[in-house]
């Protein structure tokens, strides 16, 4: 028997993926939500046998339980009362079954030459084109090592200037005001001679 193996999304933060019987995963959609059940895989069971649908309803009525508020159980909701709706999905399951495993296996052919050749040349061409890669890369590299030292040297160059306009632009120095002379006194006048009477 082939099941689906599916992934069942409960929320963002869970997900899980599990086996069922490929006529599970419309029970399935109606209980989580079609968007929420997504089949991912299949898994072959050879030794696993088809069950009747009167076995499988049972199975599935006492797994699933009944929607709420609802008197039938889900396989019922899904596949109607009785067995008849279920057999067929059942039904349906085993012919797609035994028709896949009718189909005879062809093992994959060797490349021909020409296709050796082709994948040969393909492969040539990605490693020169990586070694092309690789050399663009190293030039750029080595343009923005270049651009760094011009803009260090530029950035150099600009506070030489700046240095040298601060420097032009500060008035020298005043030289210190000679010490103001000081007036000549002048001369004292003769002391007074007495008269010869």
């Amino acid at each position: 028997m082939r099941f689906s193996v599916v992934q069942i999304t409960r929320n963002e933060a869970f997900k899980s993926i599990r086996e069922f019987k490929p006529w599970e995963v419309p029970i399935l959609e109606q209980i989580h939500g079609a968007g929420n059940v997504a089949v991912v895989g299949e898994v072959d069971y050879p030794k696993v046998e088809w069950p009747s649908a009167s076995e499988e309803f049972d199975r599935l009525a006492q797994r699933y339980k009944k929607p709420e508020g609802s008197e039938q159980p889900y396989v019922a909701v899904v596949f109607g009362v009785g067995f008849s709706g279920l057999q067929r999905a059942i039904d349906e399951a085993q012919q797609e079954a035994e028709e896949r495993e009718a189909i005879p296996y062809v093992p994959p052919q060797p490349l021909s030459k020409a296709n050796r050749g082709y994948l040969a040349a393909e492969a040539k061409q990605i490693e020169a084109d990586k070694a092309a890669i690789k050399r663009e890369r190293e030039s750029l590299e080595a343009a923005q090592a270049q651009l760094a030292k011009d803009q260090a040297k530029v950035a150099q160059e600009r506070k030489d200037l700046e240095t040298l306009l601060e420097t032009a632009s500060t008035p020298a120095p005043k030289a210190p005001a000679a010490p103001a002379e000081k007036p000549a006194k002048p001369p004292k006048a003769p002391a007074a001679q007495p008269i010869d009477a």
